[in-house]
């Protein structure tokens, strides 16, 4: 049996300390605030938040080390669960809303992406990719800018250039998944969470060799969008 516990008025930099508990090298304890901004939440550490937890008579039961949650000012759910150092901003979407994946969906979109622009769930997970993307990118340009300060560029290939090998590897793979939405779900998922690795491990996917296929024009611009945030 489990009760939900509400607690009001409580700051958003002290809920991420917990949901996402980090030693500070200094001090050589948990951290009692955390910056949002690390997050991607676009409120500051002060700001007042609806907490929401459980307490379970059960000490097993998965509610009681399950997810914390949070609700914004702007009515968005973050839902991080224990030891799995992810949140999930949420928002609730009205009946009927359409859910747009991060490319456009037009008449000359191929098989799977006419397949991904049907579907609510595969366009939430190609923004996801994106997202993924974009954060792997920017952590493979400061490894390339790294390299170029300690002068090993020469002899170094750029992390940037194998990352968007790598992702134009991946679309075709996804591509090939035509109609199939279990198979086009599954693709996202492994790249999704290899992405999420790379960005936070800093160690990008080798270059292919020379036999695979090169990358198109149209592909190129369609990774290079990825980048780029939405205005």
């Amino acid at each position: 049996m489990c009760r939900k516990k509400d607690s009001k008025n409580k700051t958003l930099g002290k809920w991420m300390a917990k949901a996402f508990p980090v030693d500070s090298p200094e001090t050589h304890t948990f951290l009692s605030i955390r910056n949002p901004s690390d997050f991607n939440v676009p409120y500051s550490e002060a700001t007042l938040i609806s907490a929401v937890g459980y307490i379970c008579s059960d000490l097993q039961e998965k509610w009681n080390n399950g997810p914390k949650q949070a609700i914004l000012p702007n009515k968005k759910l973050l839902l991080a669960w224990e030891n799995d150092g992810v949140l999930l901003i949420l928002r609730k979407i009205k009946p009927g809303e359409k859910i747009l994946p991060s490319f456009k969906c037009n008449e000359n979109n191929n098989e799977t992406e006419e397949t991904i622009c049907s579907s609510n769930a595969l366009s939430g997970w190609d923004q996801s990719m994106a997202e993924a993307f974009r954060k792997a990118i920017a952590r493979a340009s400061r490894n390339d800018a790294q390299a170029y300060v300690f002068q090993t560029k020469k002899t170094k290939v750029s992390d940037v250039s194998n990352l968007m090998k790598f992702q134009n590897k991946w679309l075709q793979k996804r591509n090939n998944c035509t109609v199939d939405k279990e198979c086009i779900t599954s693709q996202y998922s492994r790249q999704v969470n290899t992405l999420e690795s790379i960005s936070i491990e800093g160690k990008t996917p080798d270059a292919l060799s020379e036999n695979d296929e090169k990358i198109t024009k149209e592909d190129m611009m369609y990774i290079s969008k990825l980048t780029k945030k939405k205005k």
